[in-house]
């Protein structure tokens, strides 16, 4: 995604984490579709199609992520994993997502599921540390996401 070049060289601006957030829900929204049309929809009896992310992510096992980009994202993701509102002693606080030690691709897909769901039902800051690290979790996980979408043809197609 060369367009990720121009937000992550830039200075982060608020124009520039709008353009970066839509450009989360849009390639996010897409990877779901794409999901879907390649055969990745969820079991059962339902009356829409719903993405089984499990089932492509599953699909990924022997995944190379061995690019220095990618490492580098990766790294990321999983040292500063998307927080998500939990019930602590009957408060609620934000904390980091439980992360897999044995199984980094699990990590992964549940961070950028996170920052998907946290988009929708979270908390949306747009000033002070946050920003800039909302920003870096959003450009690190649109390059994992891309290389997920490369990994399979079908999926690419429809992307």
């Amino acid at each position: 995604m060369k367009i990720l070049e121009k937000f992550y060289n830039s200075v982060l601006s608020y124009d520039t984490y709008l353009h970066l957030t839509t450009m989360y829900i849009v390639c996010y929204s897409r990877f779901e579709y794409a999901l879907k049309m390649s055969g990745f929809r969820k079991k059962g009896n339902y009356k829409i199609a719903m993405a089984d992310i499990d089932g492509f992510f599953h699909s990924l096992q022997s995944i190379d992520l061995d690019g220095e980009e990618i490492k580098k994202s990766v790294k990321y993701i999983l040292e500063n994993p998307p927080m998500e509102l939990q019930i602590i002693r009957g408060e609620l606080e934000f904390r980091p997502i439980t992360l897999y030690p044995d199984n980094p691709l699990e990590s992964i897909k549940d961070s950028m599921r996170t920052i998907r769901n946290n988009f929708f039902h979270g908390n949306k800051q747009i000033a002070g540390n946050s920003f800039k690290r909302n920003a870096e979790l959003i450009t690190h996980s649109l390059k994992i996401l891309d290389r997920f979408v490369e990994e399979n043809s079908s999926v690419r197609q429809h992307y």
